[in-house]
């Protein structure tokens, strides 16, 4: 019976996913009928026939189609009652009451908060009594807090899959069905509540043991502590986050069953097991609500849950089955969780632990076993060792996702692993008890400390051993892909045949193959040559060249989008020190509103500039930035187009337009030209004096006006396609040339080998 569950939970699992992600399977109506017919069937040919030869065989698979028809029904009723319902207010106005539940996102202008709106006091045509939205609210001059009541106009909306990120999908699997915002703002009104439910106080208890840990710790530690703690990363620098990232550490700030684990050991070493497991679970119910519910804190607890039940009726607790009522108690709360990447990454990579973490342990530790019992150095090793054997466990079945949902994964994984052994335990453990005793002087100040360097420490160590060369595995290079799939194969084949290969054949081939793919990693990514086009308004491109060349282009962004930001973190993820070329094609905002800002926060060695310009406001910040910081300034006088040195770069920039530059970017199989906001007449008069070919041109979003001018410029470039950094228009044809924008597709990425 062992794997009959599992086996059921993995096709209800299968079924939830093609009902809800797929419109075309919930077209066709005979499929539900067809598996309840094989379903019977097989279920007579058991009774009838047990000692039928593929008997065991049927059995599995009578338990595949069960889970099948049980997925497949259960969300045809969720979506009937439950999602069509709420996303039939798309488009739609309506006056509601809602109760706040979570503190609300500030920004300039407006608030995003969480609402649980009350269908029945919002006179809502549904069967269902509430259902959740994020909306943008006007700001307050009281701040909102969970539990107040909002009584407005909302105007409901599905999320677009603008910017290539599709937010219909990722908000689903939150539970939010629709998104909302302010319809009208004279019929906007909050509420305080009298008395706060049970359910949302934990949600205040974390804000106010939040700000504890700010009045504490220093900016950046604080933001770290919340992130460990509460899995709240938005006071944390973007460059932690990404140091986090390279290093395989980012699960330490999303809140999941390690950091349950850490909770359990603290009141298991304070009042023992018996007693502890009950406070524990306590102590659990405020904690979940605390850090935001996600499905890898939720799966956790339950997990540990199941295990408290076994333990008090004296029942031995199967693991996998934890984890697959676990996985089907989350399905059934939201069917369309299967999506989210929080939930496939946790059940992932407690699967993989569950069934390799125990036996690829037991090999490592065989040379130890002949130590004395209780020798420090056995100790250690065991430590290491069950960081090890989990690490890579998780690893294994994580990595597919990461690869197919990131580009990338951190073989560095491992190794920041067994650098942290037990440090996030401590840092845990102190953190928390820093909010509870923060007043007494004395074990604050030590609680402080420990705080403050053991963070610096994991800071070292993530931003050590996420910038080792070539242990950040990318998905876009064939050799990369095949090389990981062969990977796969041998696990599989060492999976199935692992009676006749030994657990040492195992580590030896899969470390070989590890071993080469990150060796032919490091070669691409050292001869690689890669041009970004920014989704930040305005024009920014950076170009990188072999990992130690690096030039911007332009750095423009808007009101609310900061290009500069964009650009540092681009820097720091590739672990550039300094920009080696600036090229400003115009002194105008469209081009170099966040310019002032790059060059104050980053050291820039050469900046070229068209010879004239426009007097204006960002012009001189900016020659004044150059001249203050004695910044190599070229003013391009040269028309026609010249080679830019060094050549690596491939760059060619083109003069000959009043007050604007051209530039072409090649080398490999990539021809760009950036052209961005030369009017149709500028380009004319350009093309007049030279002949101009390239495979791919950036324009600016004026082009889709459709000037009669165009057709001209157009055949006279040739180019295959056409970028265009824009937030407006989604991608179509100019002049039957493809155009695509920044709007659909975001950040827009080209790369091939330096010549």
């Amino acid at each position: 019976m062992y794997w009959y569950f599992p086996f059921l939970t993995f096709s209800i699992f299968i079924g939830i996913w093609c009902e809800t992600q797929y419109t075309l399977f919930r077209e066709q109506n005979w499929i539900l009928p067809l598996i309840i017919v094989l379903f019977i069937s097989l279920f007579v040919i058991i009774r009838l026939h047990k000692r039928f030869v593929l008997y065991n065989s049927f059995y599995y698979i009578k338990y595949i189609l069960l889970g099948l028809c049980i997925g497949i029904s259960y969300s045809t009723i969720y979506n009937t009652f439950v999602q069509i319902p709420i996303t039939m207010l798309n488009n739609q106005r309506a006056d509601v009451y809602a109760i706040v539940t979570e503190y609300p996102q500030v920004y300039e202008n407006n608030q995003r908060v969480s609402l649980k709106i009350d269908v029945e006091k919002s006179n809502l045509n549904m069967e269902i009594p509430y259902f959740y939205t994020l909306a943008y609210l006007p700001l307050t001059d009281e701040p909102i807090e969970p539990a107040d009541i909002v009584k407005t106009k909302l105007f409901f909306y599905i999320g677009s899959d603008d910017g290539g990120f599709n937010r219909e999908e990722y908000y689903s699997s939150e539970n939010y069905h629709i998104l909302s915002e302010c319809a009208y703002r004279p019929t906007f009104e909050v509420i305080k509540a009298d008395k706060v439910p049970i359910l949302l106080k934990p949600k205040i208890w974390a804000n106010e043991l939040k700000t504890i840990l700010e009045n504490n710790l220093n900016q950046q530690n604080a933001g770290f502590m919340n992130g460990l703690i509460f899995g709240d990363t938005s006071e944390l620098s973007i460059y932690i986050k990404q140091d986090f990232q390279k290093a395989g550490l980012s699960h330490v700030l999303a809140v999941s069953g390690m950091h349950i684990g850490f909770i359990v050991l603290l009141f298991l070493t304070l009042f023992g097991k018996r007693f502890g497991m009950i406070i524990s679970c306590v102590v659990l119910v405020f904690f979940v609500p605390m850090t935001g519910a996600s499905p890898s804190v939720i799966r956790a607890v339950i997990m540990y849950f199941v295990s408290v039940v076994g333990f008090y009726i004296r029942r031995d607790n199967s693991m996998l089955h934890s984890l697959c009522f676990a996985l089907v108690a989350l399905l059934i709360y939201n069917p369309y969780s299967v999506k989210s990447l929080s939930l496939q990454l946790s059940f992932l990579a407690t699967l993989g632990i569950i069934l390799f973490n125990k036996p690829l342990q037991n090999f490592l530790l065989l040379p130890f076993k002949k130590l004395k019992e209780h020798t420090l150095f056995r100790g250690i090793a065991y430590t290491i060792i069950s960081a090890l054997g989990c690490s890579i466990s998780a690893c294994i079945f994580t990595s597919p996702v990461l690869l197919l949902q990131f580009g990338y994964v951190s073989v560095a994984a491992t190794l920041a692993n067994i650098l942290t052994v037990g440090v996030f335990s401590v840092l845990f453990i102190s953190g928390l008890l820093l909010c509870v005793l923060s007043k007494i002087s004395f074990i604050a100040n030590v609680l402080i400390m420990i705080i403050n360097i053991l963070s610096e420490y994991v800071f070292y160590i993530a931003d050590l051993t996420g910038n080792i060369s070539g242990f950040l595995i990318y998905w876009d290079d064939a050799k990369i892909k095949i090389l990981i799939v062969i990977f796969y194969i041998f696990m599989v084949l060492w999976c199935i045949f692992r009676k006749h290969l030994r657990y040492y054949i195992g580590i030896i081939v899969t470390t070989v193959i590890i071993a080469l793919t990150v060796y032919i990693n490091t070669d691409i990514e050292n001869n690689k040559y890669e041009v970004k086009l920014f989704d930040d308004g305005g024009q920014t491109i950076a170009i990188s060249s072999m990992r130690n060349q690096f030039a911007v282009i332009d750095c423009a962004g808007t009101n609310s989008q900061n290009a500069a930001e964009s650009v540092l973190s681009y820097m720091d993820w590739y672990n550039y020190k300094n920009i080696d070329l600036l090229i400003i094609t115009s002194l105008d905002n469209g081009h170099a509103k966040s310019v002032p800002e790059l060059l104050k926060n980053t050291n820039v060695k050469r900046c070229i500039l068209p010879n004239s310009y426009m007097e204006s406001d960002i012009a001189q910040e900016i020659l004044g930035i150059l001249k203050e910081q004695n910044i190599t300034t070229v003013y391009w006088t040269e028309t026609g187009e010249n080679i830019i040195q060094p050549k690596s770069l491939g760059i060619n920039i083109i003069g000959g337009v009043d007050r604007k530059l051209g530039v072409r970017m090649k080398n490999g199989n990539i021809d760009l030209l950036t052209m961005h906001s030369f009017t149709p007449k500028m380009l004319s008069e350009l093309l007049n004096v030279q002949n101009i070919y390239c495979k791919g041109v950036i324009l600016s979003d004026s082009f889709i006006g459709g000037d009669e001018r165009i057709s001209e410029v157009l055949n006279t470039l040739h180019p295959y396609k056409i970028y265009i950094p824009t937030s407006f228009s989604e991608d179509n044809y100019i002049e039957n040339i493809e155009y695509q924008t920044t709007k659909k597709h975001g950040d827009l990425t080209f790369t091939t080998t330096v010549n």
